[in-house]
């Protein structure tokens, strides 16, 4: 392992911790690692306790955004975790669009938006936990009322619930 690759993992660790104000370099430090040294790309993100699912949002936004005229301040200003939704979206003539939507609305809006759906107004959160036997009962019940199977959960369950 060479100086350059040990530097990038201490980077790794030290910007780790300071997740939320550090995201877009630590986007910037595991892009370079994945890049150059892939082999100690995965330890360096298990010794961070970054998850893979957190790593590889930061993958995304570093590379949807790398190349874009958009500043640091501008993308900090959106989050993360927008970032991240808008990754697969952006584009050079829609970033100025998609960033402005997205630091006016929630994240479950601009979800919606890019669906292609317009965004809802005044929404309230309720979280649901069921056992596995509690959903397998329920789950037939919301698609009997118009909730559809997506990936591996449901969407349109709040029609359903208030159908």
């Amino acid at each position: 392992m060479g100086a350059n690759t040990e530097d990038l993992i201490q980077q790794v660790q030290q910007l780790s911790p300071k997740f939320d104000e550090a995201f877009l370099q630590l986007g910037r430090v595991l892009a370079r690692l994945q890049s150059e040294e892939p082999h100690a790309f995965k330890g360096a993100v298990q010794a961070a306790n970054l998850g893979s699912r957190k790593t590889y949002y930061l993958l995304d936004i570093e590379r949807a955004f790398r190349d874009l005229d958009v500043s640091d301040e501008q993308l900090m200003e959106v989050g993360w975790t927008k970032l991240g939704m808008l990754a697969k979206k952006v584009t050079p003539q829609n970033v100025d669009q998609l960033l402005e939507r997205a630091a006016e609305l929630t994240s479950r809006q601009l979800s919606e938006l890019l669906r292609g759906e317009e965004p809802t107004g005044d929404t309230r959160t309720v979280m649901l936990t069921f056992s596995g036997s509690d959903y397998d009962k329920i789950e037939p019940v919301l698609r009997h009322f118009g909730a559809q199977r997506s990936g591996r959960g449901l969407v349109d369950k709040e029609k359903a619930i208030v159908a």
